[in-house]
C-alpha cells in the first residue's frame, strides 16, 4: 500500500486510506509499521488514524506491563 511521501491526499482518499490503516492498526500493526509500509511519516499515519476514529493504544504496546509491588 505504498503512497507517495509528501503528496497531498484529497478528502476521499484520506477516508479510504484512514479506514484501511485503522483496520490494520486494530489488527495489531503499530503506527511505525504502518508508516514504513506506506512510505508516509509517522505523524501522517497517526493523523490519518485519528481522523478515522481510531482509539490508539498506549505507547509501548502490550510488551510494557506494570509490575505489581
Amino acid at each position: 500500500m505504498p503512497l507517495k511521501r509528501g503528496k497531498h491526499l484529497d478528502v476521499e482518499i484520506r477516508h479510504q486510506v484512514g479506514a484501511r490503516l485503522r483496520k490494520l492498526y486494530e489488527g495489531g500493526a503499530s503506527v511505525r509499521e504502518l508508516a514504513d509500509a506506506t512510505g508516509r511519516s509517522y505523524s501522517s499515519v497517526h493523523r490519518l488514524l485519528l481522523e478515522a476514529g481510531t482509539t490508539l493504544r498506549e505507547r509501548g504496546g502490550a510488551s510494557h506491563r506494570h509490575r505489581k509491588p
